[in-house]
């Protein structure tokens, strides 16, 4: 009886002290990310590399500014799998926490997929 117990205490405490507070960080971060989705929207609907980007004649570049636009939207593609109009086209974060059940924060804490805020 005492084991089973503590293993309530124990159980609750995670749930206090740790579950609750990191599904509020989720959230916090999700607004975040969410408030800057019409900066990345513009994104979408540009072709080339803003004017303000553009390197100072004296500054080397990895990537021509030219070849930009051709190279993010070949990383995209490799990445999501999707052209970047498609990609970007809505936020879907792979883990929302609005919609999240605590047991697959706790799947994703125990598999290191997402930590906790200090």
């Amino acid at each position: 009886m005492l084991r089973r117990r503590l293993t309530i205490d124990a159980i609750r405490d995670l749930r206090s002290g740790f579950l609750d507070p990191l599904r509020q960080s989720l959230l916090v971060a999700e607004r975040k990310l969410l408030d800057q989705w019409p900066a990345v929207q513009e994104w979408v609907e540009g072709v080339g590399v803003p004017g303000r980007f553009a390197p100072a004649p004296n500054v080397v570049v990895l990537t021509d500014i030219e070849d930009y636009p051709a190279e993010f939207d070949r990383l995209m593609s490799a990445t999501t799998g999707q052209a970047r109009t498609a990609a970007l086209a809505t936020p879907s974060p792979p883990y929302s926490p609005s919609t999240m059940t605590r047991s697959r924060v706790c799947s994703l804490v125990g598999r290191g997929l997402v930590r906790s805020s200090p």
